[in-house]
């Protein structure tokens, strides 16, 4: 999407080059744990209801990291940067959010406290690496690569 929209194909971020894979294990795990469980889910989490509650959650949550959180802290919104943040932080985001929600309720839920762990590190490392590019400025990938242009020293990003 990058390399169609800017000419260039980079990700700077941490917390999406490696977060969304460990969002995404996250999930896996639950929804492995789930397909061995030997007691069904309470029948409140398996409702319709109860995962449009969910869903609309991780959306408001999403919504509001990658446009509220921004506007708050005088830096430009999600809607001043360039197609691939507006697609990652509208959809990716959410639905990763939305997915890894569910896995950890279902996970609860059934009692398996050994993947419910594993995941909530996961959820950690996921987190510790939005405070790492945070703490450097990679969450404003445009910025960062006028900062430390390709080929710079400095540069830790990949290139596609």
């Amino acid at each position: 999407m990058r390399k169609y929209f800017e000419g260039i194909a980079y990700n700077v971020s941490r917390s999406s080059q490696w977060g969304d894979f460990f969002l995404a294990s996250a999930f896996i795990l639950g929804v492995l744990a789930l397909r061995q469980a030997h007691e069904p889910l309470p029948p409140w989490l398996g409702s319709i209801a109860s995962q449009v509650v969910l869903l609309v959650l991780s959306y408001a949550a999403a919504t509001a990291y990658v446009t509220v959180m921004p506007m708050l802290q005088g830096k430009p919104t999600i809607f001043r940067q360039e197609w691939a943040e507006i697609y990652h932080g509208l959809f990716i985001f959410p639905f990763l959010l939305y997915l890894v929600a569910t896995a950890l309720l279902a996970t609860f839920c059934i009692g398996e406290w050994r993947v419910l762990a594993i995941e909530l590190v996961f959820v950690l490392v996921w987190l510790g690496l939005v405070g790492y590019d945070g703490w450097y400025g990679m969450l404003d990938q445009q910025k960062y690569i006028k900062d430390y242009p390709p080929g710079s020293p400095s540069a830790t990003y990949f290139w596609w």
